[in-house]
């Protein structure tokens, strides 16, 4: 059976698109090919009993089902509206940090951030997420904060994921700072105090150096900063 007829079998037969529906919503038992294969033609064939499994999948006990629930929301063939409900859902009662991380992540990567900039309760729950003890969680908080907040309400965020222990958090936030337009002389000083560190993780340093770009330097600081970006630009693979 090739991929169209197997979609026309899946809109035609209810039972059998039932029946692979169920698969999806075995959560981590199913096999992980498998699951997205189906995913993708129920996405194709019965976009609405896809959502609903995914639902089911949210309601799971298994962290790495809920996990994937965002993975099969994000297939669906309009899936900013879709991934928008269930992560606000999420934002508001999940307790399991990479659960929330995955959420964030599927909500940035379909848009659906769009529509939730003036969702006020969200924006405080994304500030409180950036302090979180999980690095996977701050950095996408910062990520998805940026296009949630617009306000300069952010910068004070953004300067604490700035000095974060984790490299990739930082290095989302340096992301962050320039796509929310901050070019304040604090931000500058932590890029520069970034980029002048030998302690910091070289990607930190070049995303700091890359950054300043967007920044009003002093002549002083531009005369400082250009062997250090020879130095960088020799060492990057």
């Amino acid at each position: 059976m090739n991929p169209d007829e197997l979609t026309r079998r899946v809109q035609g037969d209810a039972k059998f698109a039932a029946a692979m529906a169920e698969q999806i919503m075995r959560g981590g038992k199913a096999d992980p090919e498998l699951r997205q294969f189906l995913a993708m033609t129920l996405a194709q064939a019965q976009p609405a009993l896809l959502e609903r499994s995914a639902e089911v999948l949210l309601r799971n006990a298994d962290v790495h089902a809920r996990q994937q629930a965002f993975d099969l929301l994000s297939s669906l063939p309009d899936p900013p509206k879709a991934v928008a409900a269930a992560a606000r859902q999420a934002l508001l009662t999940e307790g399991n940090p990479q659960a929330l991380a995955n959420a964030l992540e599927a909500l940035r990567a379909s848009g659906g951030l769009a529509s939730m900039r003036t969702d006020e309760a969200m924006v405080q729950q994304l500030r409180q997420y950036a302090s979180s003890t999980d690095p996977q969680l701050r950095r996408e908080s910062v990520a998805a904060l940026i296009q949630a907040d617009r306000t300069g309400a952010v910068e004070p965020v953004l300067r604490q994921a700035l000095a974060d222990t984790d490299p990739s958090v930082q290095v989302a936030a340096i992301g962050a700072a320039i796509d929310a337009g901050i070019r304040s002389p604090e931000t500058k000083s932590q890029l520069l105090g970034l980029c002048f560190d030998p302690q910091a993780d070289p990607q930190v340093r070049a995303e700091a150096m890359s950054a300043l770009q967007s920044f009003r330097l002093t002549s002083d600081e531009a005369i400082r900063l250009a062997p250090l970006e020879q130095q960088l630009a020799a060492a990057a693979p």
